[in-house]
């Protein structure tokens, strides 16, 4: 059973929630694989650089914090992932053999309007290094299980009807297409942009203006258009194949 719901985040909370110390083989190794800049890489070319010196990537400390949060409570929470962040600001390099603190304060709850059974917690992250000086700061949304609700205490089987609450509920969504009919959208492929089929969009649209809210055939056309946009959003971050 998870030990943290919704409830368990109350606004003004500020918690210490672990530290780690990076390493300069950790710094050259993630920026190898995933930011191959010369000063992250390599310490001859760091020394010339405006840094004087090898330092971490940006990416590289969003990840640390990442694996923070997880060991701190995320990993023992009913967590349903995260609509995304905001404000992601790299305030100072980090350098080998900083020791890196991870600080969060809530700063806005807000329970769902659409699904009871669930909240947003809205938290400043604050990154300190060994001589306190913040090194960066970002906001973060998680969305949590409210205790007690119908989701139960195993969030990760529970059903993802929607995608106001979380883009990862969309996914679940997309099996939609087969019973509303519009593959000839997802085989335009043409990328699976909302212009990529203008056609099936204006005969929805039409349809909708014309017939109005009411009519029987109205909830299937607005599906279909639903659908599309759930193709669209799904192909740009190539969760299906074009």
């Amino acid at each position: 059973m998870p030990t943290y719901y919704f409830e368990d985040f109350p606004v003004g909370e500020r918690r210490r929630l672990g530290s780690r110390t990076i390493t300069e083989d950790e710094i050259v190794r993630f920026a190898r694989d995933f930011d191959p800049q010369p000063f992250h890489v390599d310490p001859v070319a760091a020394r010339e650089s405006i840094y004087g010196g090898l330092i971490a990537s940006g990416w590289h400390t969003c990840a640390l914090v990442m694996r923070i949060l997880c060991e701190a409570y995320l990993s023992d929470s009913a967590s349903l992932g995260s609509p995304g962040v905001e404000q992601i600001r790299w305030l100072r390099a980090v350098r080998p053999d900083d020791t890196l603190v991870v600080y969060s304060t809530v700063f806005e709850t807000r329970p769902s309007q659409s699904k009871p059974d669930r909240g947003i917690v809205f938290s400043e992250i604050e990154v300190r290094n060994e001589r306190d000086e913040v090194v960066l700061t970002m906001r973060s949304m998680g969305l949590f299980v409210r205790r007690g609700s119908s989701l139960g205490n195993d969030p990760v089987s529970a059903p993802k009807r929607g995608y106001r609450d979380a883009p990862e509920a969309m996914t679940a969504s997309v099996a939609m297409r087969s019973r509303h009919g519009f593959e000839e959208c997802v085989s335009t492929g043409t990328g699976g942009s909302r212009r990529s089929c203008p056609a099936h969009f204006q005969k929805q649209n039409t349809l909708l203006e014309a017939k109005g809210p009411g009519k029987a055939d109205n909830g299937k056309n607005f599906a279909q258009r639903q659908s599309c946009v759930l193709v669209h959003w799904c192909r740009q971050r190539r969760r299906i194949p074009n």
